[in-house]
């Protein structure tokens, strides 16, 4: 559940991702079947970054475990997933520029999404998963 916040916070969130974050949808097999899931992430070296989208979104938080070199800071990543990624983008999908367009692919993502367990999906509904992570893969291509 999202809690009252301010617009100029929903406004810092999307700037915040928008410039140092991605939203994705993961894609992995596991026993006999794939599932796939929509992310929302924030990466940053400064912690007061990433503590404020926590204390203030509710996001989960992770520490890198490796660094590039001595050389690099310490990275640190807010992120959520499923249906409260999708809740996060609603709100804060106005106010983005780069990545509005994942911002639609993800709630489209969203409605094949359900608060039950469900082993078997509809072949139709992986299929519309699938082609909805190719979109936002080709979206988040990084290079030429």
């Amino acid at each position: 559940m999202i809690p009252e916040i301010d617009d100029i916070e929903w406004i810092r969130l999307a700037m915040a991702i928008d410039c140092e974050g991605s939203i994705s949808i993961g894609k992995h097999n596991s026993m006999e079947r794939t599932q796939y899931d929509l992310y929302v992430q924030v990466y940053n070296t400064n912690e007061l970054l990433v503590d404020w989208i926590v204390e203030t979104f509710g996001f989960g938080k992770h520490i890198g475990t490796r660094r590039r070199s001595e050389k690099h800071k310490q990275e640190y990543a807010a992120y959520i997933s499923g249906l409260n990624a999708a809740k996060i983008i609603e709100r804060i999908k106005p106010h983005l520029l780069l990545k509005y367009k994942q911002a639609k692919v993800a709630l489209e993502f969203s409605h094949t999404i359900s608060n039950h367990k469900i082993w078997k999906l509809p072949p139709e509904v992986t299929e519309l998963r699938e082609l909805l992570y190719l979109e936002m893969k080709s979206l988040n291509k990084k290079g030429n």
